[in-house]
């Protein structure tokens, strides 16, 4: 185990929260909890110690070994292992690249986290919060979502598809050309409540833009590499680079709007960006082709025409069995298809255009 440490005695407690999901930290590193809080901007926060979970974070090196039996490999994300080892309701985990150690108990609902380093102190921080927040929503029937989300002229709409199919770049052009609040860019956390009603939440991350679709916006150049600033236009469609986008620089992408926390779908768009396309063009997707494309690409997570998948990295708390999750996909696809109605949006070079186009359907 982790040194000891009374938490509480030292340390003010901070409830992150998203719907019903909630977990009280308890940091003693400032920075690591500042982080935390900019990156996680669809929680909400206020002071106070209880919560459905308690995940305490210290900065320390001292903890024990785990035992001599051997350990299982786990992978944790972003190129890293863990040594886990499992007892009764309590699993401990010791990372050796970026030193920490992280004992959860089951039976009280509780994370301790020592990390040896003050790079693994913020890292650590934010991505057990959103763990612990993501287990819950999935828990209570959330699944995850491959799409961008904004809440235009007050309907939520849903913008999915596989990589590259130009959901940022669809995104960007109604947040600057309509009225609408951010809501993500690439994850959101969907349920389908006993009411039949469909709501969505961010699984709060940065943003990836692409160079092309920021160099389209004259007051975004600067966010681009400078070696990156003078690309072409012909050149752009080409580039595979992305900017990390933080986000307190979320404002620069929204104009007038604010950033949500959550939306209700309205509308959905199956965006297709692309310079073979001159004029923004719009098609209906009838209910059995959504229905079947939400259903085999499990919610875009996963691209059938290449096998890969949207990374999902649970480590630290069970998800639901593999059945409840498939019998969740299928009746909010089935859902969607009914109630949500879906268009494919062709589109070139000028956001304009696109913007245009997504708000004739509104």
């Amino acid at each position: 185990m982790i040194g000891p440490w009374d938490a509480e005695a030292t340390t003010a407690g901070t409830i992150f929260n998203q719907g019903a999901a909630s977990v009280a930290v308890f940091c003693d590193d400032p920075a690591a909890l500042a982080h935390a809080q900019a990156t996680l901007y669809s929680y909400r926060r206020r002071p106070g110690r209880e919560a459905a979970w308690t995940l305490t974070i210290r900065r320390t090196g001292d903890w024990e070994p785990l035992p001599a039996a051997p350990a299982v490999t786990v992978d944790i994300g972003r190129r890293l292992t863990a040594r886990a080892k499992a007892g009764d309701d309590r699993t401990a985990f010791v990372i050796d690249t970026l030193p920490a150690r992280v004992d959860v108990d089951f039976a009280s609902r509780a994370v301790v986290v020592g990390c040896g380093s003050a790079d693994a102190a913020p890292f650590f921080t934010t991505r057990l919060i959103r763990q612990v927040i993501t287990a819950q929503l999935l828990k209570e029937g959330a699944v995850y979502a491959h799409t961008a989300a904004a809440n235009i002229a007050g309907r939520g709409i849903v913008i999915a598809g596989n990589r590259n199919r130009g959901k940022t770049t669809t995104l960007i052009a109604l947040l600057q050309h309509l009225p609408g609040d951010y809501v993500t860019n690439d994850r959101l956390l969907l349920r389908l409540d006993p009411s039949g009603q469909i709501s969505g939440v961010p699984w709060p991350v940065h943003m990836h833009a692409g160079i092309g679709t920021l160099l389209a916006y004259p007051h975004m150049v600067d966010l681009v590499p400078e070696h990156l600033r003078t690309t072409p236009a012909e050149a752009r469609w080409t580039l595979r680079e992305k900017v990390n986008l933080e986000p307190p620089d979320f404002h620069r992408l929204i104009g007038d709007g604010t950033v949500a926390d959550h939306c209700v779908p309205e509308l959905m768009i199956w965006p297709d960006v692309s310079a073979q396309h001159t004029t923004a063009r719009v098609e209906r997707v009838d209910r059995a082709e959504v229905r079947s494309a939400l259903t085999s690409t499990r919610l875009f997570m996963v691209d059938p025409a290449t096998g890969t998948g949207s990374r999902i990295n649970h480590w630290l708390i069970p998800t639901p069995a593999a059945e409840v999750q498939e019998t969740r996909l299928s009746r909010l696809a089935e859902a969607i298809a009914r109630s949500v109605p879906c268009y494919r949006v062709r589109a070139g070079a000028d956001p304009a255009d696109l913007a245009r186009a997504v708000a004739e359907l509104l």
